[in-house]
């Protein structure tokens, strides 16, 4: 089963993925004192929680849209906790700071005391 990451126009997630942490890497790297690997890493899994079959659901030609179904597909909260459960690479600041651009880059979030991880 293929995961998209846009329904218009249909884009494959794993190549919007690695699209997106490649420019925020080259774009990280012009600028002094930010760590480009934390920003390809944040860019790299911004959108992870997609992977959530319930996010996928307007893509498949056979379900219903569930216009109740806004907390289901959420996938900033996920895509966050992906990013904090699976980097052993980066140091915790670091990490710290992409877990908090990926989970602010699609929600409401303001401050990181707001940031819930279970």
């Amino acid at each position: 089963m293929p995961f998209y990451a846009h329904t218009q126009p249909k884009r494959l997630l794993s190549r919007h993925l690695f699209k997106v942490g490649e420019h925020a890497f080259k774009l990280a790297s012009q600028i002094r004192g930010v760590n480009a690997d934390a920003a390809y890493y944040a860019g790299l899994m911004h959108d992870f929680g997609k992977l959530n079959p319930h996010y996928q659901n307007p893509f498949s030609e056979d379900k219903e849209p569930c216009p109740k179904c806004d907390y289901i597909q959420a996938h900033a909260p996920l895509s966050a906790l992906a990013c904090d459960q699976s980097s052993t690479a980066l140091d915790k600041p670091s990490k710290l700071l992409a877990m908090l651009c990926v989970h602010g880059h699609h929600s409401s979030l303001k401050h990181p005391s707001e940031l819930y991880i279970y």
